[in-house]
């Protein structure tokens, strides 16, 4: 959002000169049309693994809309009509979505994964299937254009603009300052060693990382954790690198709770060969999760990541209250011309505290604001930000934006807030019939008449009994 049109020409150009592959993706070029059913697994929507995805496509396509597959070890029903997949063991239900890979949208970076296919090899050589770090090894391969095995950062500077110039921007001072400040800030991240030089290890690891990690500064969060390892154990990276290969069989860069667990049994069980970071983090994910596998879990390589780091995963809820009081349903055709389930004010749950702004920000225990019950509780998804790096994200950008001088019941709201919060913990929206009711309502002569009132009451909140 608010990118010029210069911005996302380069972010284009990038996409195509950095491997490839990304192009393959967004024209649903990848192999088996991997991407195309998603289930939601740890609070957000997750690739299927490919053989479960291939028999449900192989169905859906036959025109079944209620069948059974097997994957995993587990059989599970699918029933199209509902959006719903059944672990027939556990009886556990998951919703499940098809997604018109056409329509996604495509990621801005080096390369985008395409699993479970056979890299391609000279004629006559022997075909090896390539893993899930396969497509950023050979994107690093591409830029490292002296062959040896180290990347600067005006190297890269200079790939990035030639590439840019090839496509014939307008502005060929204005493409190279963006493309200075895009590869000044992606080197800061790749470089842990902070030595001016990427080599293969560190690229492949960032640009994997960043291509699952729920958003840029939950990927920095998991970088600053790595910085601060690495500087005593510089194997760090290559060893990460190769358990999560070593443990993603399908090679489609998930692995599931059952596989994450037995790698860190292997780990630390092992006496040799890992050093004590990969132990420690082991022991602590056995220890949260008792050894007791869920087989609906699973963990790219950022989760795997993050778990060895211990950064435990927190879930972010969001409660609505309907402040009309149960009225809205009935009140609102008649004064807004449109019928609404409520008005909606909202805070974000996370940390077992409830956040949420009325003209000032409040940390509070949750259910006990003055909006007395939540209609709806929704899990929103789960988050690696600390509730320290949460509450300097409200202390020093939001609390300065979300003041009693600036409420407005229409424009600048509660809702508004819990969003900002929302993208900052998931790189997410809240739902659309809470983040976009005022555009509802705005014209209608109504929300104008009671404005004032409700700008007076919903932003001028003085509570005591609240936590902060």
């Amino acid at each position: 959002d608010g990118w010029s049109s210069t911005q996302m020409r380069i972010a284009a150009v990038q996409t195509r000169t950095l491997g490839g592959s990304t192009q393959q993706y967004a024209s649903g070029q990848m192999s088996g049309g991997h991407g195309r059913f998603q289930v939601w697994l740890n609070g957000g929507w997750k690739k299927m693994p490919v053989g479960e995805e291939q028999q449900i496509a192989v169905a859906v396509d036959a025109g079944q809309t209620d069948f059974i597959v097997e994957a995993r070890g587990h059989r599970y029903r699918i029933n199209m009509n509902t959006s719903t997949q059944e672990n027939l063991a556990t009886h556990k239900l998951r919703s499940i979505r098809q997604v018109e890979l056409q329509n996604l949208a495509v990621p801005v970076t080096p390369a985008t994964p395409q699993m479970g296919r056979l890299a391609s090899v000279p004629e006559g050589s022997v075909a090896v299937e390539e893993k899930c770090t396969t497509p950023f090894k050979l994107s690093y391969k591409a830029h490292d254009q002296n062959h040896d095995n180290q990347l600067s950062r005006l190297e890269l500077e200079q790939i990035w603009f030639e590439a840019a110039c090839k496509q014939a921007l307008d502005d060929a001072e204005e493409t190279r300052d963006l493309i200075r400040e895009t590869v000044t800030l992606v080197f800061q991240e790749m470089d842990l060693l902070a030595n001016g030089i990427v080599f293969e290890t560190a690229w492949t690891h960032y640009w994997l990382l960043e291509r699952y990690a729920p958003s840029f500064y939950a990927c920095q969060v998991v970088q600053d954790g790595l910085r601060q390892v690495i500087q005593k154990d510089k194997s760090i990276l290559s060893r990460l690198l190769r358990l999560f290969e070593e443990a993603d069989d399908d090679n489609d860069a998930e692995i599931s709770a059952e596989e994450m667990a037995r790698v860190c049994r292997r780990v630390a069980s092992s006496a040799s060969g890992v050093g004590g970071f990969e132990v420690k983090g082991s022991l602590a994910y056995l220890s949260r999760q008792g050894e007791h596998a869920d087989d609906d879990l699973s963990y790219n390589y950022f989760d795997f990541v993050a778990e060895l780091l211990g950064r435990e995963r927190h879930e972010v809820k969001l409660f609505q209250y309907d402040i009309s009081g149960g009225r809205a349903w009935w009140g609102a055709p008649l004064l807004l011309g449109q019928q609404m389930d409520g008005l909606w004010h909202t805070g974000i749950v996370v940390y077992d505290k409830e956040y949420w702004y009325g003209g000032k920000l409040f940390e509070s225990t949750p259910g006990m604001t003055p909006f007395g019950v939540p209609v709806k509780e929704i899990v929103l998804g789960y988050t690696v930000v600390t509730q320290d790096e949460l509450w300097d994200f409200l202390v020093s950008e939001l609390a300065r934006e979300f003041t009693v001088e600036t409420y407005d019941v229409l424009t600048h709201n509660c809702n508004c807030f819990t969003d900002e919060v929302t993208q900052f913990l998931l790189a997410q929206h809240i739902p659309d019939e809470v983040r976009l009711q005022p555009e509802k309502v705005m014209d209608s002569m109504a929300a104008r008449a009671f404005r004032p009132v409700l700008n007076r009451w919903l932003g001028g909140v003085n509570v005591e009994g609240v936590d902060k």
